[in-house]
């Protein structure tokens, strides 16, 4: 029995075209935040702090006021209408039919970019994997500790699982004739909370 949920496709052609160029428009002007700035990315260690993950990324929630404004946002919506087969699932899973709220993160790898082991603040994390094609860069793995699990960063699909897992990012490889261009990993998280 699987601990996540895997979705192939996630969007369609005309919806990766506009979710690219939303993505063009974020990176490019200056969205994009080191990690210190994306609000999770220090974890506490008695008197200090230590720095854990190796990205850029960007809330969409804060950015935009209305979420009609972002095509991700409007497009993401489509995660909590998606037909799950709960007998195949574990029973956490039961509680995804009352997600009903979430938070929307849009992260970027480059060459050394990873995330350490940690756990989300929701009920589930979806993360939907684009890179433009063809791919130029390996790694980026995503790791689930808990279940012994490694998933690849297939293009266009998505990994819903239990935000208590912990997780992590593999670092990111790739040509330096590649870096500050686009062409390495994004990831689109929702943190999704039931009520």
């Amino acid at each position: 029995m699987d601990f996540f949920i895997t979705l192939d496709n996630t969007y369609t052609d005309n919806e990766l075209q506009s979710i690219f160029a939303e993505l063009n428009f974020l990176q490019f002007s200056g969205n994009f935040l080191d990690p210190s700035e994306t609000g999770s990315a220090r974890i506490e260690d008695t008197d200090k702090n230590l720095k854990y993950k190796n990205n850029k990324g960007v809330f969409l929630d804060s950015i935009y006021s209305d979420r009609n404004t972002s095509v991700i946002l409007k497009l993401n919506r489509k995660l909590f209408d998606i037909n799950i087969d709960f007998v195949n699932l574990p029973p956490i899973f039961k509680l995804y039919q009352s997600v009903k709220h979430d938070t929307t993160l849009v992260s970027y790898y480059e060459d050394g970019g990873s995330y350490f082991s940690h756990r989300d603040i929701a009920h589930y994390t979806a993360v939907t994997y684009l890179y433009k094609t063809p791919k130029k860069f390996t790694g980026g793995n995503l790791i689930l500790h808990d279940h012994n699990a490694t998933l690849e960063p297939v293009f266009n699909r998505t990994y819903i699982f239990p935000s208590y897992v912990d997780h992590e990012v593999t670092p990111v490889e790739m040509s330096k004739e590649h870096a500050n261009l686009g062409f390495g990993r994004y990831c689109i998280s929702n943190f999704m909370i039931a009520i």
